[in-house]
């Protein structure tokens, strides 16, 4: 992404969070992320502010869905988010990590992974997803948990790590 791009979605995202945080003004908001480079939301999709994406990631987002407040994307990957999906406030998508490095430094050389999380799906508070993970459709998601594996469509999970609570 070059510099002007960058600069024009700190910009967005800076208008978007401060003078449009807390106001119900879903339509202004999406329209102007819309702007911009690697951010897609879909119609009808209500984004609570402030969210946070970094200037390299990219975001897709399907129709009809709610994003609580404080979503936040940490890394440089791609996150899709289906329709109809709920996001309760403070979710975290990580794509990014490190592999296991040697004895001097275990953080070793750093990857960027993708995120999906499937149509339908329901994804309670302070929900962690780490990188490289598919959520299925019509997933529930407890709050709290840490989705450290893809899950099956129609199941409910709970825990961290988050683990089957049953199939729906």
């Amino acid at each position: 992404m070059n510099v002007l791009k960058r600069i024009k979605k700190q910009i967005v995202l800076g208008l978007v969070n401060s003078v449009f945080q807390g106001t119900h003004a879903f339509g202004i908001k999406r329209t102007l992320l819309n702007c911009c480079e690697g951010i897609q939301i879909g119609m009808g999709t209500k984004i609570v502010t402030p969210i946070h994406v970094p200037g390299v990631s990219s975001l897709e987002i399907g129709e009809n869905c709610w994003i609580g407040r404080d979503f936040s994307l940490e890394g440089n990957g791609k996150v899709h988010i289906g329709s109809n999906c709920d996001l309760a406030p403070a979710i975290v998508c990580v794509t990014g990590s490190h592999e296991i490095g040697d004895y001097n430094r275990r953080a070793g050389e750093g990857y960027n992974s993708g995120i999906g999380i499937g149509d339908g799906s329901w994804l309670g508070t302070r929900t962690i997803i780490l990188p490289g993970i598919d959520i299925g459709k019509a997933v529930v998601i407890g709050a709290g948990s840490v989705v450290t594996k893809n899950l099956a469509e129609g199941s409910v999970y709970v825990g961290n790590p988050a683990k089957l609570m049953r199939k729906l």
